[in-house]
């Protein structure tokens, strides 16, 4: 299947090429390509609110998803060296959003925590957003829902098409 056909740029109401040869987006195209800069505008928005860079936001959400990792853990997710990893978590450290301890099986490795007073920061920037969404997606039938989640998940094969399924194109 044609990447332009999955991702609805492609067929009915694709009114041409833009200058620079992308196709004409469809209304459906449109709002992904505004959901993508609204995500970037808000990630930025954390960074400056929390005074990381986009790096140790990464590594910031990653700690705030999963909870205490290892560097080497983390190094893996974010997509960067153990070196670049070591200046992130120092960073983090020294700011006061994370902790490192001993690991609680090998207490020869160490993890990275984050700090509860910058997790509720963040919490208190995203609990708008993430209450919102929710209660667009609560207002949906139960037939609509479905219709939204396999075209989503679509969406979300095209890119790890694309990307892999890791986000990392570089493979």
């Amino acid at each position: 299947m044609d990447v332009d056909r999955k991702l609805g740029i492609a067929g009915e109401g694709v009114v041409g090429r833009t200058p620079h040869g992308f196709p004409e987006p469809t209304p459906i195209a449109s709002q992904i390509r505004r959901i993508t800069q609204l995500t970037a505008a808000m990630e930025a928005h954390l960074a400056r609110t929390l005074r990381v860079n986009h790096t140790d936001l990464q590594v910031m959400e990653h700690l705030m998803e999963s909870g205490p990792l290892q560097p080497s853990e983390l190094a893996r997710r974010v997509g960067v060296t153990a070196a670049a990893t070591t200046q992130s978590v120092d960073r983090l450290v020294a700011q006061g959003h994370a902790t490192r301890r001993p690991h609680p099986e090998d207490g020869r490795r160490i993890v990275v925590e984050p700090a509860p007073e910058s997790v509720g920061r963040a919490v208190s920037e995203l609990m708008p957003l993430i209450g919102g969404v929710t209660e667009v997606t609560a207002q949906l039938s139960a037939h609509d829902a479905a219709i939204v989640e396999g075209f989503l998940s679509r969406v979300v094969a095209v890119y790890e098409e694309v990307l892999g399924e890791d986000g990392d194109a570089r493979r």
